[in-house]
């Protein structure tokens, strides 16, 4: 493993410790912000409370320091007055103060700073231009008297249907950048139209609140502020901490994984040599790794900087890493460990056994792959799988042929799951909601809200089509499962498993999820319509609500939960080898032991063999390419002198030849007046002469086949007759007795 260091002392895109942060000490201080608000703050508009822009900027504080706090005093229809400090008399006609919410009930919480978010309601009752900036004003006074720093929201636009209040919304706006500025927040731009109205992708839907969309964008705005930079105080010891660990890492792991650590001194200016040391262990297979970073001068005060190392968890492994930062002046210690793990499949590495044909046939290719992986064969690297299987059968092969094999590991679907809200204000047996299939799926199991602690037992009940009016039908339903769970707390969170619901597309199916005991309590919670959710995959419609054994139903309610399903084809699941070759090798090596021939009993072959081979196995005992042939050893007559070779592929290959052995006086083949065409032959073969001649043919022992007289010189006979075998031709020419062997082939 190798560590690079990255002097990077606000890195923009590593971890909330640095968006919209710059001062490292704010991570090792605790603070608390009050919001004055009106519906916007309270979370109007969003979809869920987890979605409204106070919500999502304390989870962000928080993920900087879990004591950070943000006490939000926002209510709905509020406006300036009702956010003035106790005990102010407001002008005929105009609300008073609440006490409870307003800028004195803020600084009662002893906060470390204020943010005002009061979109529109002031325009909207009809309040001027200088009523509302005198409040603002004298807010903003009083929270500086008590030297609380505080943040003012401007306006927002809403769709106003005169053009006065939306001119107003706009003035107010400008107003509150001039006169409270560095202190002021962006509530209006890219939410707006350029004629004052909300933009209709930000738009709730009722021209006044923004959506999930639109809540995000003011969250982002408040964080960009950096408010908690401007409010913290320098520490007076010095403290190194290790405030982040982020790993990049496949869920296979991979050959060149990045740990970032972000490290800061979050107390005084330091020069003071500071160590920062990374260990990573494979429980696995009980293998380690240890590196070290030094800053030789220490850190400048309450500055971060990151350190990258990289490592390889190509290989399955329950890795953990431990990230430790020391300094011998360093005065809090709880924050220089970092730890945190991960878990490898790791990559298929499969064994290809290949395999050689001797002679055409059936071949099987093989690849060895780990339990759980997928194989796949393919004829070309483009093609669709030809097999899943690790054994690949090919019934007759009659040349090399070159073959692919691929192993995923992984699902080959892809998971996909939809929740509905957290919130829940009833506890009852069961509830029902519909599922419609926008894509053919398969469900998987239920997170249920238990609000009954203990050993709980939860049965799963489904039917074609809608729940709506077979709420009471215990007729209707099928149980699909149950399962045993154990809840620890009330209104926790519970996966009950399922065998698998398959739902075909654009199928409806009604879910009935009830506890086994009468007197056990599932949650959800009375909503005024049918909720809706959906993925790319899934609508979820919610639903009613059912006493045991479908006694009486309760419409509408919103179940508390979430549907785990699983779509589609995934071929490369979570990792995947390269299209690897395997070989299907059929043997093309031809042994040729020699051509039939005939010798002399006096005389002595050489046999050559076809080279290239890796034994040879001749039966006259010679092993290697070349054969000596001693005819007085053969004796006279006909030999077939076999031969045996193996490959370098493991083939064995077989040849013969047929030697004659003769007494050959007198016959002189290189000046025979005479030819054989063709020779060897297999069926006719014509003998040429320069003169009429007498011609016959003998075996090597000398008995006649066949006797014909010619006239003229040029002679047809048939052989088919004859056996394979060699032959002598005799030609009797002007006396002369000449001698030619022939061959005669199958």
């Amino acid at each position: 493993m190798r560590a690079l260091f990255i002097s990077l002392v606000f890195l923009c895109s590593l971890g909330n410790y640095v968006l919209g942060q710059q001062n490292a000490c704010v991570s090792g201080q605790s603070f608390k912000i009050v919001v004055l608000g009106s519906s916007t703050s309270a979370g109007a508009g969003a979809s869920v409370p987890d979605s409204a822009w106070v919500n999502r900027y304390a989870s962000y504080l928080q993920e900087i320091n879990p004591n950070n706090e943000v006490v939000n005093l926002g209510v709905g229809g509020y406006n300036t007055y009702r956010i003035m400090p106790t005990g102010y008399v407001p002008p005929a006609g105009r609300p008073a103060p609440d006490a409870t919410k307003n800028i004195t009930a803020a600084l009662t919480e002893n906060p470390d700073a204020i943010i005002i978010n009061m979109p529109s309601n002031d325009v909207a009752l009809g309040f001027s231009y200088s009523e509302q900036m005198f409040n603002l004003d004298t807010i903003v006074s009083i929270a500086q008297q008590s030297n609380v720093p505080i943040w003012v929201c401007t306006t927002q636009p809403r769709n106003f249907s005169n053009q006065t209040q939306l001119d107003l919304q706009w003035e107010i706006k400008d107003s509150i950048y001039a006169y409270f500025n560095p202190y002021t927040i962006d509530f209006w731009s890219t939410i707006a139209t350029p004629g004052y109205t909300i933009d209709p992708a930000y738009d709730s839907g009722d021209g006044v609140h923004l959506n999930d969309v639109g809540h995000g964008i003011l969250a982002d705005r408040v964080i960009q502020t950096s408010i908690l930079d401007s409010i913290v105080l320098p520490p007076d010891t010095v403290d190194y901490a290790i405030l982040d660990m982020l790993v990049s890492s496949s869920v296979c792991g991979d050959s060149i994984t990045a740990v970032q650590l972000v490290v800061a001194n979050v107390g005084l200016e330091d020069t003071t040599q500071t160590t920062v040391d990374f260990q990573s262990v494979n429980t696995l297979f009980s293998t380690s790794e240890l590196n070290s970073y030094q800053y030789s001068n220490g850190l400048p005060a309450c500055s971060f900087d990151t350190l990258l190392f990289t490592f390889n968890t190509h290989q399955v492994g329950n890795y953990q890493f431990n990230a430790t930062i020391s300094n011998s002046l360093d005065s809090i210690a709880s924050n220089n460990v970092l730890e945190t793990q991960i878990v490898t499949s790791g990559h298929p590495d499969p064994y290809i056994l290949n395999d050689t044909l001797c002679v055409p046939g059936m071949a099987q290719l093989f690849a060895l792959a780990t339990i759980g992986d997928e194989t796949f064969w393919y004829d070309d690297t483009s093609g669709t799988p030809l097999i899943n299987d690790d054994l690949l059968t090919l019934p007759f092969v009659d040349t090399t042929s070159l073959y692919y094999v691929q192993v995923v590991r992984g699902d080959l679907f892809y998971k996909e799951s939809l929740a509905t809200s957290l919130n829940s204000n009833i506890n009852f047996n069961g509830t029902m909601f519909d599922l419609v299939a926008t894509d053919s799926i398969v469900v998987d199991s239920f997170d249920v809200k238990i609000n009954s602690p203990g050993m709980q037992g939860v049965e799963v009940f489904y039917k074609q089509g809608t729940h709506l009016g077979f709420e009471t039908n215990a007729a209707a339903w099928t149980l699909l499962d149950d399962a045993m769970v154990n809840v620890s707390t009330s209104n926790q969170w519970t996966t009950v498993p399922i065998g698998g619901l398959s739902i075909a597309q654009g199928d409806t199916v009604a879910i009935h999820l009830r506890m086994q005991n009468a007197g056990s309590n599932l949650s959800y919670q009375s909503v005024s319509a049918p909720q809706t959710r959906s993925t790319s995959e899934l609508i979820m419609i919610t639903g009613s609500g059912v006493s045991a054994n479908f006694a009486n139903n309760y419409f509408p309610r919103d179940w508390s939960g979430g549907v785990y399903y699983h779509h589609g084809y995934r071929p490369l699941g979570d990792c995947a080898t390269d299209m690897l070759e395997a070989v299907v090798v059929l043997s093309e090596f031809e042994l040729f032991a020699g051509n039939d021939t005939i010798i002399d009993i006096e005389d002595t072959l050489i046999a050559q063999a076809t080279a290239g081979f890796e034994t040879y196995d001749w039966s006259n005992g010679s092993d290697s390419s070349q054969a000596v042939i001693i005819a007085s050893d053969l004796g006279a007559g006909v030999h077939f002198i076999d031969l045996y070779a193996m490959d370098s592929l493991g083939c064995e290959h077989y040849d013969e030849f047929v030697v004659a052995v003769a007494d050959l006086v007198g016959m002189d083949e290189e000046n025979s007046s005479f030819s054989i065409v063709p020779n060897p032959v297999r069926d006719e073969v014509t003998i040429q002469t320069t003169h009429p001649a007498e011609i016959y043919f003998t075996d090597f022992k000398g008995n006649k086949i066949s006797v014909r007289r010619k006239n003229g010189q040029s002679h047809q006979f048939s052989l088919k007759h004859l056996p394979a075998g060699v032959y002598l031709v005799h030609v009797i020419e002007n006396g002369r007795h000449q001698v030619q062997k022939l061959v005669k082939v199958e």
